[in-house]
């Protein structure tokens, strides 16, 4: 269950326990980190899903490929109980054919202090540089 989990203390820490999660398998893990309400904005050309059973199972899809999940902050601006931030990410998996599977892109994430002091993300748009014409 997710009541043991760390908790963010700071808007910072998401990613960082975010990126562990996904390196380890956890999806309990990552999906703790998302607020109920939480909006995860998917690839361009599907609808951006609400809630935390929507977002488990997208989040299960890249568990699938068992990644490896490197991020790189590029921006980050905090102002009061909200945090922005934009990562590079790149993930590397293995298909269940067995096929090698590379990805990246620029994250922008909306992060939120909640009222025990954690933080969670309240937008996940993953995709955010194909979003913007970034890339293809």
């Amino acid at each position: 269950m997710t009541e043991n989990r760390e908790k963010p203390l700071t808007a910072r820490r998401v990613d960082e326990i975010f990126q562990e999660a996904m390196n380890e398998g956890d999806l309990d893990k990552a999906i703790a980190l998302y607020d109920d309400n939480a909006v995860f904005v998917q690839e361009p050309g599907k609808p951006a899903i609400t809630g935390l059973d929507n977002i488990r199972e997208v989040l299960k899809q890249f568990q699938a490929i068992k990644p490896k999940l490197k991020v790189k902050v590029m921006q980050f601006v905090e102002a009061d109980d909200v945090a922005f931030f934009t990562l590079k990410w790149e993930i590397k998996g293995t298909s269940p054919e067995g096929e090698e599977i590379q990805m990246s892109s620029y994250d922008g994430n909306v992060v939120k202090r909640q009222a025990d002091g954690s933080w969670k993300t309240i937008i996940d748009n993953p995709f955010h540089a194909h979003h913007i014409g970034l890339k293809d």
